[in-house]
């Protein structure tokens, strides 16, 4: 049998919209049953207990929410699958809802295609006396929670097979997975799998938008300036993909960082940001990138506020512990260093061979006047390796801290 893939999108003549188009390749053996488009989402149901109206109401109406939520995302397809009957698809969402006196619980789990097994599962735990802010909060959250799992992990199902054997939308996925073991050696295979992407579908936006955040991120991590003729190129590309994906609360996002870090025109990156979050309120990534602009422009208090946000949003993403980061610089930035100390301490914990964490907590107890406590966290310090670390990327610090680099940057030792 012969496969039809996703190829991704393009702008065709006299059509106003993008339009997907599909690529045609022979079936390799053993996979001609596989799927191979974006993943898709099938939301069945939410249980209610006690089995009443209100409590159905609620299950109904955070569900109907959630639904909105992920349908926003173009990077996947929402199904309704509240009558039943609603097959193919590649994950099924699974949802309870209970409520006792004041208080609520909904329990979410999210299933690889009709497996019993669940990929993820969570419980969210809230008070529900005001009825709206119960339902408005848990949205907020497990939207959150589900963008990560799908990103972090829809890799997996295709982790058996070749690169030369992926679609697109499948070398998308990869690179995604690999990118949520924030190592350089994997967002350096991430970025090889981004342009086989691109060598067979030129025009995808979101393929562009994943290799100009690569190529930005390895260059911030590494402390490296990104020559002018990638940095034309990258633009071109960012400018594209938003053209024919205005809809993409990403795209927007990885302009936005190319804004701030290649250009440094934070007018534009505010601008992009500020779509990002018209489109998806609640993405952490952005409240991460605004407070970023705001580090820049010495806006300690914004800063601090946008960090707490992104870190309050969601406790699984992998990248938790690089927020906890920003957080500290940006308040030893405001002139508070017992907080900053206690902010990286919790870096620190969830990721105690990140060198720069250890280094960022000896100036804490510097300005603290902590001199043991410094000494002790330098020479932790020197006991881990000197390189450059995915979750320690170059903050854009104010002018005035511009010494906190030269204390950060991988190989200065």
């Amino acid at each position: 049998a012969d496969l039809f893939r996703d190829a991704g999108s393009f702008r065709l003549k006299n059509i106003a919209l993008p339009v997907t188009l599909l690529q045609w390749r022979p079936a390799r053996s053993g996979n001609a049953d596989r799927s191979d488009e974006v993943p898709t989402v099938c939301v069945e149901a939410f249980a209610a207990a006690p089995n009443d109206q209100e409590t159905t109401v609620v299950a109904d109406d955070l569900r109907d929410q959630l639904i909105q939520r992920l349908s926003r995302r173009t990077g996947i397809r929402v199904l309704d699958d509240s009558m039943g009957g609603a097959g193919g698809a590649t994950y099924r969402l699974r949802g309870r809802v209970r409520i006792s006196g004041d208080r609520g619980r909904v329990s979410l789990s999210l299933y690889l295609k009709d497996s019993a097994q669940p990929t993820w599962t969570k419980s969210y735990d809230e008070g529900t006396r005001d009825i709206f802010a119960f339902c408005d909060h848990l949205v907020d959250r497990a939207d959150t929670d589900l963008r990560v799992q799908i990103n972090a992990f829809d890799g997996d199902r295709i982790a058996h097979l070749k690169d030369d054997e992926l679609s697109v939308s499948e070398l998308r996925s990869r690179a995604a997975t690999l990118f949520y073991d924030y190592s350089v050696a994997s967002w350096e295979r991430a970025r090889s799998v981004l342009e086989r992407g691109i060598a067979l579908a030129p025009r995808d936006p979101m393929a562009s938008a994943m290799h100009a955040e690569a190529i930005l991120a390895l260059a911030q991590a590494r402390y490296e300036i990104i020559p002018s003729s990638v940095a034309e190129r990258l633009g071109r590309d960012l400018d594209a993909a938003v053209e024919a994906s205005p809809r993409s609360d990403y795209i927007f996002w990885a302009r936005a960082f190319f804004k701030l870090y290649v250009e440094e025109d934070l007018d534009a990156a505010r601008a992009d940001v500020s779509r990002t979050l018209a489109i998806s309120p609640v993405y952490t990534h952005g409240h991460e990138l605004l407070g970023l602009i705001d580090l820049r422009e010495d806006k300690t208090s914004d800063a601090i506020r946008n960090f707490t946000r992104a870190i309050e949003l969601t406790d699984t993403d992998p990248i938790l512990p690089y927020r906890h980061f920003l957080l500290s610089i940006s308040q030893l930035c405001a002139g508070d260093p017992s907080a900053a100390s206690a902010a990286i301490e919790k870096a620190i914990q969830l990721r105690p061979s990140t060198r720069p964490y250890h280094l960022l907590r000896a100036e804490c107890c510097r300005r603290c006047g902590n001199v043991d406590g410094a000494q002790v966290s330098e020479c932790r310090a020197d006991d881990l390796a000197d390189v450059p670390s995915m979750l320690a990327l170059r903050p854009p610090v104010p002018n005035r801290e511009r010494q906190v680099l030269s204390l950060l940057a991988p190989g200065t030792a």
